[in-house]
């Protein structure tokens, strides 16, 4: 059996965005997707078409935002990104961009447009942190993880929402149903399982965190699920042509739920279980 099918259970429609529960939370509607840059061959100035297609023929569907999880682009010059933000102006929600290895290349052009990938907002009373990790050898950073416990430690959220570039849970042991794109930048030395991980677990809200950094090829982990007590991670991509797939996440009474959604007419697919229990 494909590895892509252990992450999958069930069928439905994701609920509209907008409006309140009815607890009164602000329902929150929005979509991840890493490795938006493709294949070589299937890619407009660095955006990969079938995903450009896709979201073309998408335009009534209503999200608070998307979150591009790293190598939005193959080689970040201004043709590049001059192409990616046409195709988000032409949206009707923002978009958040969380830069990885590819988008560093220059990371001149990259700031001068965007700024910092370290950023963090609150909505529906979820918390958001984007994380840069390219420059730490894909370790999370003392400061990040301070910025991190003093978010958490101010409110008590519903959920907690992390976006990353690169797969910093993947190893190659712990995790073999991952086949990164590329571990270029890594160090030798990770200590996300001895150091961020523990963090992340020590809270009692349920935290989400997506990668990108996957999908290149067809190998059957354009899609992967692992899970540590309340810590859920996600990796997500597209360039193989076969299970290309972006993750979209809807909240409703506090609880989140997670959709595939692939690029090539699959039908969409709720993710329920399907995770892989990982270990520090």
């Amino acid at each position: 059996m494909n590895k892509m099918l252990l992450c999958v259970a069930g069928l439905a429609l994701l609920t509209a965005c907008g409006g309140s529960d009815d607890s009164g939370r602000e329902d929150v509607r929005f979509f991840v997707a890493g490795h938006t840059c493709g294949s070589d061959k299937d890619s407009i100035n660095g955006m990969y078409e079938p995903f450009v297609a896709y979201l073309d023929q998408h335009q009534k569907d209503t999200f608070d935002f998307a979150v591009l999880t790293g190598d939005i682009v193959h080689n970040g010059n201004s043709d590049d990104w001059n192409a990616v933000e046409s195709v988000i102006k032409k949206q009707s929600y923002p978009f958040h961009l969380v830069p990885g290895y590819q988008e560093l290349h220059d990371s001149k052009e990259y700031r001068n447009r965007f700024g910092s990938g370290n950023k963090h907002f609150e909505k529906g009373n979820n918390l958001f942190v984007t994380w840069e990790v390219v420059e730490n050898g894909w370790n999370i950073t003392d400061e990040q993880l301070k910025e991190f416990q003093t978010l958490t430690a101010k409110k008590t959220y519903d959920n907690i929402f992390i976006f990353v570039p690169e797969i910093i849970w993947w190893h190659i042991e712990k995790t073999p149903q991952i086949v990164p794109n590329s571990i270029d930048g890594r160090a030798e030395l990770n200590d996300f399982y001895s150091k961020t991980l523990p963090i992340l677990a020590s809270r009692t809200t349920p935290v989400y965190l997506f990668s990108g950094d996957v999908g290149a090829r067809a190998a059957g982990s354009e899609l992967t699920m692992h899970k540590y007590k309340n810590v859920h991670m996600i990796a997500s991509g597209m360039g193989g042509g076969m299970w290309d797939n972006f993750v979209s996440v809807s909240t409703k009474n506090g609880k989140a739920q997670l959709e595939v959604n692939y690029l090539n007419g699959r039908k969409s697919l709720k993710l329920y279980n399907g995770y892989v229990n990982v270990f520090p």
